[in-house]
């Protein structure tokens, strides 16, 4: 015998802002839950920033919270805003696992409808997921294409590695912070010692530098090494 499939009747219609532009910018707390609050919350940060993603996709998250309820056969919607923190993507993560559980007891859906301004955004459906399925994700974009923003995000993520992982960051900051502090050093005995071309010398000390550093990392000498 097959076991009935019931259907969800609680549904949240969510919008994720990862980085906490609402935050940020317009200085509102989240969770933001509910029509109008979401609708306020919109308006402040597009008087903030007219050109803000984030708040034309609260608008959609209304326009579909109302699109939902219009053609209702008994089902129940919501809509929310959680939010994440513009620190790191562990950090928004974690924001965004408590606001959700914060929304769940205030209206606790058996099921979410994602309303995403992109890549980003939809990166957080496993974090939804452990708490509730996502049965629809409606992808809203306005001021740039999903390509390029999916560039941009690919972008980041490896600017963001190169001053974070030490794997990097002793060649992006320390090389160039030894470099910086023996040409300022250099430079600076120069003034005091105008017969020495020290000026000179500081411009070969950088050349050098890094050209032993272009030569360590082309020939693989510092695998070779370790």
């Amino acid at each position: 015998m097959v076991a009935e499939i019931k259907e969800p009747e609680n549904l949240l219609v969510l919008c994720v802002d990862r980085d906490d532009d609402i935050g940020t910018k317009a200085k509102v707390e989240t969770p933001i839950i509910g029509r109008e609050p979401v609708i306020e919350a919109a308006i402040k940060l597009i008087s903030t920033d007219p050109e803000e993603a984030d708040a034309n996709t609260m608008f959609e998250s209304v326009r579909v919270l109302d699109y939902l309820r219009s053609r209702s056969k008994g089902e129940k919607y919501e809509v929310a805003v959680v939010a994440g923190s513009p620190s790191d993507e562990f950090e928004a993560d974690r924001k965004i696992s408590i606001e959700l559980q914060k929304v769940l007891q205030v209206f606790p859906a058996e099921a979410a409808i994602l309303v995403s301004d992109g890549f980003t955004d939809q990166a957080v459906a496993p974090i939804i997921e452990s708490f509730l399925p996502i049965i629809s994700v409606h992808r809203f974009a306005v001021k740039h294409s999903e390509a390029l923003e999916v560039g941009w995000y690919i972008f980041y993520r490896y600017l963001r590695s190169l001053f974070i992982e030490p794997r990097y960051k002793k060649w992006t900051l320390g090389l160039p912070g030894i470099t910086f502090i023996l040409f300022t050093l250099l430079y600076s005995l120069s003034i005091f010692y105008p017969n020495f071309p020290l000026a000179a010398y500081a411009s070969i000390s950088l050349m050098l530098i890094f050209g032993l550093a272009m030569i360590v990392k082309g020939f693989g000498l510092d695998r070779a090494i370790s």
